[in-house]
This record gives C-alpha cells, sequence and structure tokens, in this order.
C-alpha cells in the first residue's frame, strides 16, 4: 500500500524533490505574549457541528484514530491537561451531536511528552521526530493490524499536531469563552468583532516524503521546471481552527491527503485555515 502511496505522491512533490533541504511552513508559529486565562475548571464549550463527509464509515471499524500529538510547553501541566480536557471534550460533544456515538471509544489522544526533546521544538524538529516514528515498530505494528482490518488510513500515519506555549495559550482563552462568543471565530479577522485575537489554533504537520525510483535526470528536469515558475517552498505545517481539527481535518485527510496543500494556500490573513 505505501508504495501506491508514494506513486500517487510523485507528481504532485516532483518540483520541490530537488529543492527538499528548504523547508517552511506556511503560517510560522510566532512568539506569544498572550496572558494565560484563569485555569479555573470550565463547562465543555461546543461550537458548531463537524461534518465528517464520507470517511466516518471508514472510521467505523478503526480500533484506534486521531492524531499523535507533540507536546511543546512544559511550563504548566495543570493548563496542558485543561487543554487537553477540554478539546477532548469540545471533540466529542461535536460527534455525539452528529449521533456518531460509537465514535468515541476508539478516538485516542496520543501524546508524546518529553520535556528535554520537545519544549519550545519547531514544526521542523517534530516533523522529523514523526517522520522517524512513523517507521519504527510501535508505527508498523498498527499499521499492519490496520492494513488487516482494512481500516488503514493517511491522517495518522502521515500527519500529526504540534502545540507550543502560543497555541495553548489561544485555545486556553477560546475554551473559555462562551459559546456565543466562539462562533465569532467562524468568520475571518477582518469582519470579526474586536479584542477576539489570532483564530485558537493547533498546527498539522506532514511528515517528509520521500520518493522511491527518482532519477537525476528526473530531479533535474523538476529544477528546470521550477525555475520557470514563481519559487515555491515545501509546506512543513498548517494551522488549523481549533475545533476543525478532530474529526473535521482528519476525515477530510482521510478523503484526500492532498488537502493539506490547499489548506496552506488558503489560510486566512492572520495564518490560520478555517474551512
Amino acid at each position: 500500500m505505501l508504495s501506491s502511496v508514494l506513486t500517487s505522491w510523485s507528481n504532485r512533490t516532483s518540483r520541490i524533490i530537488a529543492r527538499s533541504s528548504t523547508l517552511h511552513h506556511l503560517a510560522a508559529i510566532p512568539s506569544c505574549q498572550a496572558t494565560r486565562p484563569s485555569l479555573q475548571p470550565q463547562r465543555p464549550i461546543t461550537t458548531r457541528p463537524p461534518s465528517l463527509g464520507r470517511s466516518w464509515k471508514k472510521l467505523r471499524n478503526h480500533s484506534k484514530w486521531g492524531f499523535i500529538i507533540y507536546r511543546c510547553y512544559y511550563r504548566s501541566d495543570e493548563a496542558w491537561k485543561q487543554f487537553l480536557d477540554g478539546w477532548s471534550a469540545l471533540t466529542k460533544a461535536n460527534i455525539r451531536r452528529l449521533n456518531r456515538h460509537h465514535l468515541i471509544p476508539t478516538l485516542d489522544f496520543t501524546v508524546r511528552e518529553d520535556c528535554r526533546s520537545l519544549d519550545g521544538a519547531t514544526v521542523e524538529r517534530v516533523q522529523e521526530m514523526f517522520t522517524a516514528w512513523t517507521k519504527s515498530e510501535e508505527a508498523l505494528v498498527e499499521e499492519k493490524e490496520a492494513e488487516e482490518k482494512n481500516t488503514w488510513d493517511y491522517s495518522r500515519y502521515w500527519f500529526c499536531v504540534h502545540v507550543d506555549a502560543c497555541a495553548l495559550d489561544g485555545c486556553l482563552r477560546y475554551l473559555s469563552l462562551p459559546q456565543e462568543r466562539q462562533w465569532d471565530y467562524l468568520v475571518r479577522p477582518r469582519f470579526r468583532k474586536p479584542g477576539l485575537g489570532q483564530t485558537p489554533y493547533v498546527s498539522i504537520l506532514m511528515k517528509k516524503v520521500e520518493i522511491e525510483g527518482v532519477t537525476a535526470r528526473d530531479e533535474l528536469e523538476a529544477e528546470e521546471e521550477a525555475e520557470e515558475e514563481e519559487e515555491e517552498s515545501e509546506v512543513v505545517a498548517v494551522k488549523i481552527h481549533l475545533p476543525l481539527v478532530l474529526p473535521d481535518a482528519y476525515t477530510s485527510l482521510m478523503d484526500s491527503p492532498f488537502l493539506f496543500d490547499d489548506w496552506a494556500r488558503y489560510c486566512c490573513e492572520d495564518g490560520v485555515h478555517l474551512s
């Protein structure tokens, strides 16, 4: 299966193979000076119901689904727990409103935690770590089991989630808002009420794609083609509005992993993708 996947990606990525050392993500994560809200317990807040598209049917037989989440913030375990609990409650509430209760037990918030290697880690660093994990025995066992059940999907083994201090601050602020204020973030920033700030987000990363069977001639032709076109760089990460990550983005990438590049091209003016 992996060989066919790589072949399908080769045409789309040929122009960047010769320049693969130049990594850049369109929505770079800025330094964040936001004040973290009070960590008092909040009731679960929900936004509009997500749209699972066609892929929810594929999830029915999954023993595990959900992105691998890389924790890149370690100043407060309490803040991290509140974020993770709030995101989990938000996602499950949306799934219940879609009457897909059977998907909740297999939803897995797999968190990678290591203060020494991940505290403040860039998206490029996390991309390297995630790419290495996809080749690990743990991942290969998961993939083999999924293939045997015909439940293998791109989302869990091609994409992961990066959460740093700035993303965490915005998400905690969002989760503390009343529902009517959360809805305000679903319109483009320039049309919003003042004072809302940047759209709360987490970053979805794509693993490094290695194309087998590429010759030197292929690379030369790709480089010549790139020189004739507007310079472009490989997208490492895209910021996605928090309530749209699970299950929306996950199931969308199951249907078409190529959407990742489209999301990068169509971010709002604050660098976050909304639809």
